[in-house]
């Protein structure tokens, strides 16, 4: 909860730009920030904190400092209420009183008065989770197939799949899917779609548009293992790629035309869907073992690019920015049945900048279980300004522990940035109505939280 809910604005004018008068106190989200505050005869100046989701609002004093001035200021403390002569919260002003709550220590201060001095300026109208905008689309075999409206932090169904009770697919059937990054298009991955006859089964792949109907189709042998989908469609919608294990159970990255011509597979083993990503001028980037791999144009075949040391962690989850010149991924630090331990980091593709994105404040964050952050999944913003990743371990997190979930947004420009909403940071917590996805949930009764409890690859759509 939030001071300026409580006046009906928007939250997101709290990080708003401000010029403060000098005199005046200021609001920035977190901290209560008072240059000059008269108590008695002596004047002090005060930082004061908000106590997260308090009601009513309470602030807890941070710091305090002895002035060597004459107290002449108008924000005075005096019988157990701090009064507030103007404080600045994002382009507006207000007066307010703060009620010292008897025997606390350290001193807490509770909200019992406001009033408007200056509005702020009317804000374009913003969704739920302010100027974010676009679609998550949750493609993966365990969590999909659902959209998730930022706008709204409403769930919907991918249009035009049916992965509960597919009628059209045998039972062995294993479904996945990845759009196009215009979003116009997505590519369905159904791992034993087909059953031969001959005690063995295709994998397909199912081309649909925008409003879930099929434009396109072809089938693979499945092989040994068959593929590792989703399948992820080039940015020209004219090529996939996907792993493929045709012997054993390791494969390699295949490269296929959209009507199924087979073009060209790696000569490393790429396990999973989620250790490669398309450029933009149709090359791909993959990962295998230590090292990251480039691709020539309309090729499988890779070139070493990089290679990190195993004690730093292993290349994977990579994402590639919308504008083909930088590289998102996680190191994996330790992988087990329960989560994948690991956090983000980002390169410039011209090899001029390699930074950890993302933190966790304690390596031993009880939503990770583990001394090691749990941080996953990249995935860029369509105009490039952010980065979304989720944080925390899933339903598959050991019995008694912390198992809550999150979906963060970070900067892509950030470096080592916090993930935590109990401290100034640059990461936003995505909110939604997360458990709409749940059979025991009816449309539209889903509750308000930051949950969001998905253990695999996203899209970010326009």
């Amino acid at each position: 909860m939030s001071l300026l809910r409580i006046l009906g604005f928007s939250i997101a004018l709290l990080f708003a730009n401000t010029v403060a008068l000098a005199e005046n106190g200021i609001f920035d989200g977190e901290y209560v920030n008072l240059p000059d505050v008269t108590v008695g005869n002596q004047a002090y100046s005060a930082r004061l904190r908000l106590i997260p989701d308090s009601t009513p609002l309470t602030f807890e004093l941070a710091q305090a400092s002895l002035l060597d001035k004459i107290s002449d200021s108008e924000t005075v403390f005096s019988n157990n209420v701090l009064h507030i002569h103007a404080i600045n919260v994002g382009d507006g002003v207000y007066a307010a009183d703060l009620e010292l709550m008897t025997g606390s220590e350290p001193l807490r201060f509770q909200l019992t008065a406001i009033t408007i001095i200056t509005p702020p300026p009317e804000e374009p109208n913003q969704g739920l989770n302010g100027e974010l905008t676009g679609e998550i689309f949750i493609g993966n075999r365990i969590d999909g197939p659902w959209i998730m409206d930022l706008t709204t932090g409403r769930y919907t169904p991918i249009p035009g799949v049916d992965w509960d009770e597919p009628d059209n697919f045998p039972g062995l059937a294993k479904f996945s899917a990845y759009p196009a990054d215009d979003g116009t298009e997505f590519v369905e991955t159904v791992k034993n779609c087909k059953d031969t006859g001959t005690l063995s089964f295709d994998d397909c792949f199912i081309f649909h548009d925008q409003q879930g109907g099929v434009v396109g189709r072809f089938d693979i042998p499945h092989g040994d293992h068959g593929t590792d989908g989703p399948a992820k469609i080039s940015l020209d919608h004219q090529f996939i790629a996907v792993p493929v294990a045709d012997t054993g159970i390791f494969g390699s990255l295949k490269l296929y035309s959209r009507n199924g011509v087979l073009l060209g597979e790696s000569n490393e083993e790429v396990l999973r869907a989620e250790d490669f990503d398309w450029l933009p001028d149709n090359r791909l980037v993959y990962s295998s073992g230590q090292t990251i791999y480039l691709t020539g144009i309309e090729s499988a075949k890779g070139t070493p690019f990089a290679k990190f040391p195993e004690e730093n962690g292993r290349p994977s989850q990579l994402a590639v920015s919308p504008d083909g010149t930088q590289l998102a991924f996680t190191l994996v630090t330790d992988a087990n049945s329960a989560a994948t331990h690991g956090t983000t980091w980002i390169f410039n593709l011209d090899g001029s900048r390699l930074v950890q994105l993302t933190n966790t404040p304690d390596p031993n964050d009880p939503s990770t279980t583990v001394d090691d952050p749990t941080i996953n999944f990249p995935t860029w913003s369509p105009n490039g300004q952010w980065i979304a990743v989720v944080k925390g371990v899933g339903a598959l997190a050991p019995i008694g522990s912390e198992s809550k979930v999150e979906l963060f947004v970070v900067p892509s420009d950030g470096e080592n940035v916090m993930l935590t909403r109990d401290e100034p940071t640059t990461a936003r917590p995505i909110y939604s109505y997360f458990n709409e996805t749940s059979e025991f949930t009816d449309p539209g009764e889903g509750e308000l939280s930051t949950q969001f409890d998905v253990q695999g690859e996203l899209a970010w759509l326009p």
